[in-house]
C-alpha cells in the first residue's frame, strides 16, 4: 500500500465496531481535534485527518468521508455518554452542513463532492471471470443525499442533547425535506432505489428514507438484488453492514448468515481460506489463479469490510447501546439465531461494567443467559413465537413481565444482574 492517510470514510464505517473492541473515547477525541484543524474555510471536512495538504484546495468535501466529522462523534457519545465531545464539535459540524446545503439545490447533494469516492471498492471493482462489471455501484449523487439526510438527522439529535432546541428543530426540519426530495427523486413508482443494486436498497433502509409502507417493497428488491449476484454480496465500504442489517431486519436472517457464512469469492470466508489474518481492503485482493490486484492500492490490514463486526455484536450476539440512554445505561439485547449456528456468546467491557450475551441451541430450545451491570437496564427481545413457553431462572415468564410480544418475539425488560 503506498500510503497510511487516516481516511474518514473508513472511520465512519468501523466507528461502532472500534468501540465494541476498545476503548475508543480519548483516541477519537482527539483525532476528531485532527479533523477540525483540517476543516476548510467553506466548511468543508477534509478526506482523511491529519490532513498534509490545504484543505481550502484538495482533499476535502466528499461524502460519506466528510460525513465522519458528525458520525464519529455521535457514536463516541452514544458508547461513552461523553457529552463534552457535542459541544467540541457541533460549530463544525453546523458549518459541514451549511456547506453542503450549498451544494445541494432542492435539497438533494447534486453539486460539488469533491474526489467524490462513492461506495468505495464496490462489486464493480471486483476483477473475476463471470463476474457482473457494473451492476454494483450506486450512483453516487444517491448515496451523497443519503448521508446529507442521516447528518442532518444526527445534527437534530445532538442539538436536542446540548439544549439547543431552535437548532434541534431547524435540522430536523432539514432531514425531512432531504428525506422526502431524496424519495422523489431516487425511488420509482415500482419502489426501485435508483441503480437497482444491493447497496442502495440497504442505504435507503438503514437511514429510513423511505415511508414505512414502502419498506416490505424495498427490501424484497433488495433480496432479488442478491439473488442476482448468485446469493454474493456486491457492496462497497459504506453499505455493507447496512446490507447484513437490513437483511436481518426485513426477517431475511438466513440470507445475512449465508453471505456471512459464504467461502466463495467474493466474501470474507474467501479471504479466510486464502491466507488473511486481517480484513483486507478489496474483495479480490487477491484471486486464485489470477493473482493479486494492483499493488498500489492493496492493503491486506484495511478494517473497513470488518464493520460487519457491528452487525455480528448487535445480531448474532444481540449487544448494542441505547443511543436514548448512552453509555450502555439501557442496553438493546436481540439476537437472531441462524446460518446454522448452535451458539454465540459475547462479555463487552462497557463504561458501566460488563454486559455479557451468552446463547445456545439445544434440541428445539434456546437457552439465553445475560448479564447488566449494576445501573443499567436492558430490554430482552427473545425468539419465541406465541405458542412457545419462555422462562427466566426455571420460572415461566408472567404476562406482567412483558413489555411486547410479536409472532417471533418476547420482549422484556431487566435490571443489573
Amino acid at each position: 500500500r503506498d500510503e497510511r492517510c487516516g481516511w474518514m470514510g473508513d472511520a465512519l464505517v468501523f466507528a461502532q465496531m472500534a468501540c465494541f473492541n476498545m476503548n475508543m473515547d480519548r483516541f477519537f477525541t482527539k483525532w476528531l481535534v485532527d479533523i477540525r484543524d483540517a476543516q476548510a474555510r467553506d466548511g468543508r471536512f477534509p478526506d482523511f485527518a491529519p490532513q498534509p495538504y490545504d484543505s481550502d484546495m484538495r482533499f476535502s468535501g466528499v461524502p460519506s468521508w466528510g460525513d465522519a466529522g458528525v458520525f464519529v462523534p455521535w457514536d463516541v457519545y452514544v458508547n461513552y455518554a461523553d457529552k463534552r465531545i457535542l459541544e467540541e464539535n457541533f460549530e463544525a459540524i453546523e458549518r459541514w452542513l451549511t456547506y453542503i446545503g450549498t451544494q445541494s439545490p432542492e435539497y438533494l447533494w447534486t453539486g460539488n463532492r469533491g474526489n467524490d469516492y462513492g461506495d468505495w471498492l464496490n462489486g464493480d471493482l471486483v476483477k473475476m471471470e463471470g463476474w457482473p462489471e457494473n451492476k454494483a455501484t450506486i450512483p453516487k449523487e444517491v448515496l451523497a443525499t443519503a448521508f446529507y439526510a442521516r447528518s442532518s438527522q444526527l445534527a437534530s439529535r445532538m442539538a436536542t442533547v446540548l439544549g439547543k432546541q431552535d437548532r434541534a428543530k431547524h435540522y430536523s426540519d432539514l432531514h425531512e425535506k432531504i428525506r422526502d426530495a431524496y424519495f422523489k427523486a431516487y425511488v420509482n413508482d415500482e419502489k426501485q432505489v435508483k441503480g437497482n443494486t444491493q447497496s442502495g436498497y440497504a442505504l435507503s433502509l438503514y437511514y429510513n428514507l423511505v415511508p414505512d409502507e414502502d419498506r416490505a417493497a424495498l427490501a424484497k428488491h433488495m433480496v432479488e438484488a442478491v439473488e442476482e449476484y448468485n446469493h454474493h454480496i456486491s457492496t462497497g465500504f459504506q453499505t455493507t453492514k447496512m446490507l447484513m442489517t437490513e437483511l436481518t431486519d426485513s426477517g431475511n436472517v438466513e440470507t445475512a448468515y449465508q453471505l456471512l457464512l459464504n467461502r466463495e469469492l467474493p466474501s470474507w470466508g474467501y479471504m479466510i481460506d486464502h491466507g488473511a489474518t486481517t480484513m483486507w481492503e478489496r474483495w479480490d485482493g487477491y484471486v486464485e489463479g489470477r493473482g493479486f490486484q494492483d499493488p498500489g492500492m492493496n492493503s491486506f490490514c484495511h478494517y473497513s469490510f470488518g464493520a460487519v463486526g457491528e452487525w455480528i455484536y448487535k445480531q448474532i450476539v444481540g449487544i448494542a447501546p441505547d443511543p436514548n440512554q448512552p453509555g450502555f445505561k439501557h442496553i438493546r439485547m436481540e439476537p437472531h439465531p441462524g446460518g446454522g449456528l448452535t451458539w454465540a456468546k459475547v462479555s463487552l467491557d462497557t463504561v458501566r461494567g460488563t454486559v455479557v450475551s451468552d446463547w445456545r441451541i439445544e434440541g428445539k430450545a434456546f437457552i439465553w443467559k445475560v448479564r447488566v451491570p449494576v445501573g443499567s437496564a436492558a430490554t430482552l427481545s427473545i425468539p419465541a413465537t406465541e405458542n412457545q413457553t419462555v422462562t427466566e431462572s426455571g420460572k415461566k415468564i408472567d404476562a406482567s413481565e412483558t413489555i411486547g410480544k410479536s409472532k417471533d418475539r418476547v420482549i422484556c425488560r431487566v435490571l443489573s444482574g
